[in-house]
């Protein structure tokens, strides 16, 4: 556990196949899983304000992954409060990072990821909530108290609404095509959207 309710490590769901060797199984939810392989890091911050993030780290067990968390919650009790964790890769465990809690993560080079998120809609009407586009950068630089307060997806979505999604993003695969781009930049605790469309 940590000091910001919804930030924390779980135990995976896997089955031992020898030493330090292990097959690992869905946790629960929508069974919608990504992997990330970073060759490169970012010094910026990730902000969802839509899906849990339910990440398993794989590479060098020795290797020194760390990660900071602001909390971006409006009325959380933790609101801003920055928690820096230092953690190897173990894939014995995921950790589970909460909608509305900005994330940097260094030491990630050659690791890859198992990202198993669980989406939410809004329950406001007066949302600019995208579900193809949920993503605000902070810069790396900003103090804890300047980032933004956000309010924060809390109705799961349907497992139909998931399988709509997840075809049109194969159907795009498939067909060599190309998403108009969006995503926040948040400055000094303002937000600003910023979008790119492929030049036809």
């Amino acid at each position: 556990m940590t000091s910001i309710l919804g930030l924390h490590w779980e135990r995976n769901f896997f089955a031992e196949t020898g030493d330090r060797s292990y097959t690992l199984v869905a946790n629960e939810g929508p069974l919608v899983s990504d992997f990330h392989y970073y060759a490169y890091e970012s010094g910026d911050y990730l902000l969802h304000v839509g899906h849990l993030n339910r990440f398993t780290f794989f590479g060098d067990p020795k290797q020194e992954i760390t990660a900071e968390f602001v909390d971006c919650r409006k009325g959380s009790p933790s609101l801003h409060e920055l928690v820096r964790l230092d953690f190897t890769p173990d894939p014995r465990k995921v950790l589970h990072v909460a909608q509305g809690i900005a994330m940097k993560f260094s030491g990630m080079r050659d690791i890859l990821v198992r990202s198993e998120p669980v989406w939410f809609a809004p329950s406001s009407a007066t949302t600019s909530y995208n579900v193809g586009n949920d993503q605000t950068f902070v810069p790396g630089e900003t103090p804890a108290s300047r980032f933004p307060e956000v309010s924060v997806n809390d109705l799961p979505l349907p497992p139909e609404v998931l399988q709509i999604i997840l075809k049109r993003q194969q159907e795009i695969l498939r067909n060599g095509d190309s998403y108009d781009t969006a995503f926040d930049v948040a400055v000094d605790g303002e937000i600003s959207r910023f979008a790119s469309r492929r030049n036809q």
